[in-house]
Formats: C-alpha cells, structure tokens, sequence
C-alpha cells in the first residue's frame, strides 16, 4: 500500500489517500467524486421547492400584501437580508411563503452555485501525487507555480521554521527565491515531486472544505423539531434538507461521462457489466509516483488534465464541436 495526494491547485486543496484501499470503506475514503458532482442541480432547485412546498414559480403572480412584515420593502432589500445568512437561512425563509420564494429564487441559487465552487473540482487541473516521487509530467505547473513551490518547499525542509501559507504572497515567493542560491535551487527543482507532495499536505484537506460545506447546508439544530412547527412542515423541512445535503435525486451514473478536456478523451461511468468504475478510475489515470510492485512506477496517462464529469449528452455535442475525441479503455492491474 503506498501513501498518494489528490492535489487541486486550481483550488488549493488536496486529499491523502492510500492505494490501493483495502476494503470499501477505504474506497470511499479515497474516493473524490464527491467534488465531481453539483450540490444539487441548479435546474432542480424550482423542482424540489415544487414537490415539497407546491410552489410554483412558472405560474407565480407576485402578490405584496401576501408578504406581511415584508410587504413594505423592496425586493433588493429582502434579497440582502437572504444574503446576510447562510444557505439555510435563506432556504427557510424561503419556505415560510410563496411570495418570499418568488422573490428569493435567483439568490437561493446564486448561494448554491458560490457554496458548489469552493469543493466543485470539475475541470480543474488533477494530480495524485505518490510520497518519495521526485519528478511531474512535462509542463504540469507554470513557472510561477514551480517557484512558488520551490520557494515553499525551502522554508519547509531546509529552514525547519513555519512554512509561508498556501497560497503564499508574491512577495513572500519573490523574497525566498533571492534566498535560495542557484545550487539549492537546482537541488530543489530536482526533487520538484516531493515538494509538491508535502506541500499538498500542507494544502486545505477538501474533506474538511465539504465538512464546511454540509455545516452551511443543514439547519441549525431545534429548527426543524421546534415546538411551533407543525409535524407537516417539519417534515417538509427534512425533505427540503435531504434534497440538499444528501443530493437526493441526483442524475442516475448510467448517464455520465469523465471526460479530459486537456487531451479530448472520455472514460464512460459504467462498464461491460455495469458496474460505476470513476471511483477507480480517476486515481488510476491520474497518479503519478511509486507502483506497488518494488522497482515500478505509476505514470498516469492523465496526470494534471482537467477533468469533469458531465452527461453523456453533453459529450455528444462537445464531439460534434471538436473533432479528436476518443474513448479511453482502461486496463486494470491485479491490485484494483
């Protein structure tokens, strides 16, 4: 088993896993589809508040007077008052009237779609990069970001004091790269690899950016089974909540598609015996290090493309518009 990191540097964030898992939780520990896939889909928001609530918006006609203490402001200042809270303040207001859901619509989801960027890696650059690993693929990082790296790395294991913050400034880069002789630098770039792997330890686990994320999804504890909410909205409450935080009814895997926008290649979600293999096959494609077998190494064919996952659909057209797209059969070891 050997110790490998899903770095994000599109979004400064990383995810240590062991490879290969040893048993299902381990697999899902390892795995990063989670950061694939939306918080709910946009284009699901108007259903969910649909079947729940019965709020209609395509045949909505605003009425003020319906809004009580509210019918006196304007719709901006409704809106920001949304905005002051977290996602969950927003959804209950948002359920408390028809009226207030007409009007706090676009900002509902304007919050879903900021809360889905900040763990949202879909078409970003990844890399899962194996500990002791010296070199990266050609031209994975720009020259800022190897120095950047470089000048991180420095303060880390040469200098043993408190290492820069990731992202560093540029003047904290600017100045550490004028301490580091031309000897020390070229030692470093050698080793480029297990810089970046210790400086993706360093970077924020998205594990905990998800953690973040379901604290601001789910209501405050005493909403739902507060005294004064009828056993009907609380439980409307708790549908509205599963909708979002558990992703219920999201698109089927059957529909799916990874795709490498960087070479213009596609893995498709299942295989020949059905079985949903992206788990598997994004750290198979994408890792970069020491094999399990004693002398071998891993080079992953798609070690820092962009990645996404999208429908089937959506490929088809993307085919339609590019030419060279190709589908990659993956060959699978003993081991996975």
């Amino acid at each position: 088993m050997s110790t490998f990191i899903f770095i994000n540097l599109d979004k400064n964030q990383s995810h240590k896993i062991q490879w290969p898992p040893r048993d299902h939780f381990e697999q899902q520990e390892a795995s990063v589809m989670g950061s694939f896939e939306p918080l709910i889909p946009f284009y699901d928001v108007e259903t969910v508040f649909k079947r729940v609530f019965g709020y209609d918006l395509s045949c909505m006609v605003l009425d003020r007077t319906a809004l009580g203490t509210f019918s006196g402001l304007p719709d901006e200042l409704i809106c920001h008052v949304a905005e002051l809270g977290d996602l969950h303040d927003g959804l209950i207001l948002s359920a408390t009237n028809e009226q207030l859901f007409t009007i706090l619509y676009a900002t509902i989801v304007e919050k879903i779609r900021r809360i889905d960027a900040t763990t949202c890696w879909n078409y970003d650059r990844l890399i899962c990069v194996g500990k002791g690993e010296t070199t990266l693929p050609v031209n994975y990082l720009s020259e800022d970001e190897r120095n950047e790296v470089v000048a991180w790395y420095w303060w880390y294991d040469y200098e043993w004091e408190e290492s820069p913050e990731i992202p560093a400034s540029r003047s904290t880069i600017e100045t550490t790269l004028k301490e580091i002789g031309p000897e020390d630098y070229s030692a470093l770039y050698e080793e480029i690899g297990v810089a970046l792997f210790e400086y993706g330890r360093a970077m924020q686990p998205l594990r905990e950016v998800q953690h973040q994320q379901q604290r601001d999804c789910t209501f405050p504890e005493g909403i739902i089974d507060h005294p004064q909410i009828s056993k009907t909205d609380s439980q409307r409450l708790i549908e509205l909540q599963l909708s979002v935080v558990s992703r219920k009814g999201l698109i089927p895997k059957t529909v799916k598609v990874l795709v490498n926008v960087t070479k213009r290649e596609y893995v498709k979600a299942v295989d020949s015996q059905r079985h949903f293999i992206l788990e598997k096959a994004v750290p198979h494609l994408t890792r970069w290090g020491l094999g399990e077998v004693i002398g071998t190494v891993e080079r992953g064919d798609w070690a820092g493309d962009r990645l996404s996952v999208i429908l089937c659909s959506e490929l088809e057209e993307k085919m339609k518009e590019e030419e060279g797209w190709r589908e990659m059969v993956i060959q699978w070891s003993s081991d996975e």
